[in-house]
């Protein structure tokens, strides 16, 4: 946090930083979900692969993005599922 500003006058920045800090929460409790597993190809998420959180049920059809909605991916194993029709493998946890 940075020191000297006021909830009250700065707002946006306390705004933002709310919104940063629960996407955070969100992306960890997802990946704890899947025992820090990707859920296409069970590999592990550690390591030099980006990850991203997938939408179960895309969000133009309404998919929310709720923790029951969300698996977490390789950047490849999310490209194979979104442009190969490449499937997710059952939540572990």
């Amino acid at each position: 946090m940075k020191s000297g500003l006021n909830p009250y006058t700065d707002q946006e920045y306390f705004v933002s930083r709310n919104i940063h800090l629960t996407a955070e929460r969100l992306r960890k409790t997802v990946y704890i979900r899947y025992n820090f597993r990707c859920a296409v190809c069970n590999g592990p998420l550690a390591g030099l692969e980006s990850v991203e959180i997938h939408h179960i049920k895309p969000v133009v059809e309404g998919g929310k993005s709720l923790l029951t909605n969300l698996a977490p991916l390789h950047t490849t194993c999310h490209k194979s599922v979104t442009y190969a029709g490449a499937k997710l493998i059952e939540r572990r946890i």
